[in-house]
């Protein structure tokens, strides 16, 4: 069933990306209950079994009809089930080990400015200079975050490993959302399977690896309760929404909803975790968060014009 025919307006994509945000604000709170409860490369792994599991009776037989056209676009399945999908979440899953839900959140608000930079030098995609203020506010703001307020701990070097790993999945994620563009002509059921496949084959050595050097964790009852919901709403749920909103309003606007995932997710944080937000938290989500509204507004304006 074709997605376009019933998602076609810009207020929908809208929707579509805030709820992608939302599932995903809730998934860096879930992955810091995964600690102790499951390791990262186990979660990283068990997640697609529960998304090949439950879109196994709607996608399975129209992926085997679907086989030549998989074969003939092989190459950017496996691009992004392979990488898109499998490289930012683990950096995430690992980064949980060390750092807050809040700070995840921050520092993934640099994915947009990320996006911006590539659009720009890889797409063309022409630049405003509201965009590029829109760009150094977030990446001002993962920085307040990165130093924790204290500017004294960049001559120290003293930014947490955990932070940059979130940085570096905000990186990886970037270029995957830049490549969305070139998704092959194939019904969006029939790719996300195939690549939820390749996410899942390519996911089983890093697993494997874990268990042998004795760091592998199999699922408490937490544990499971973390890896379906991991599996169900930020995997399943949210990679439709992201997909499909990049399709329709472009990845440079797109990405930038991803600015609201601190919103959401220091919502959770502090109700569920009980983390306590510090000042350079605020300021760095009202950085992040007016990188959003500048690009947006422009983007807006321009389309009006």
């Amino acid at each position: 069933m074709s997605l376009r025919r019933y998602l076609p307006s810009n207020g929908l994509a809208y929707g579509l990306l805030i709820l992608a945000a939302l599932f995903w604000g809730a998934n860096l709170v879930a992955v810091r209950f995964a600690v102790g409860n499951v390791s990262p490369m186990a979660l990283g792994c068990l997640r697609w079994v529960v998304v090949l599991l439950i879109l196994a009776p709607f996608a399975a037989r129209r992926c085997i009809g679907a086989a030549p056209a998989l074969r003939a676009h092989w190459r950017p399945i496996v691009w992004i089930g392979g990488f898109g999908l499998t490289v930012p979440n683990l950096l995430i899953f690992v980064a949980a080990q060390s750092t807050t839900a809040l700070n995840m959140a921050i520092f993934l608000g640099a994915t947009p400015a990320f996006v911006f930079l590539g659009a720009l030098l890889w797409h063309r995609t022409p630049s405003s200079p509201l965009q590029v203020v829109g760009m150094l506010a977030t990446l001002l703001g993962v920085a307040v975050a990165a130093v924790r307020g204290d500017v004294a701990r960049i001559a120290d070097f003293g930014i947490h490993p955990g932070d940059l790993y979130v940085l570096l999945s905000g990186i990886t994620g970037a270029a995957y959302q830049l490549y969305l563009r070139n998704t092959p002509p194939l019904p969006p059921l029939v790719l996300f399977y195939a690549m939820a496949a390749v996410a899942f084959i390519v996911s089983l050595p890093a697993a494997a690896v874990e268990a042998l050097l004795g760091f592998g964790i199999w699922p408490t009852g937490i544990g499971w309760a973390v890896v379906t919901y991991v599996g169900l709403f930020p995997t399943l749920l949210s990679s439709f929404c992201m997909m499909r909103g990049i399709q329709l309003i472009g990845p440079s606007r797109g990405s930038l909803f991803v600015n609201l995932t601190p919103v959401f997710a220091s919502l959770f944080a502090v109700l569920l975790l009980n983390e306590v937000v510090e000042p350079f938290h605020v300021v760095a989500v009202m950085l992040v968060l007016g990188g959003i509204v500048l690009s947006e507004l422009k983007a807006r304006s321009g389309a009006a014009g």
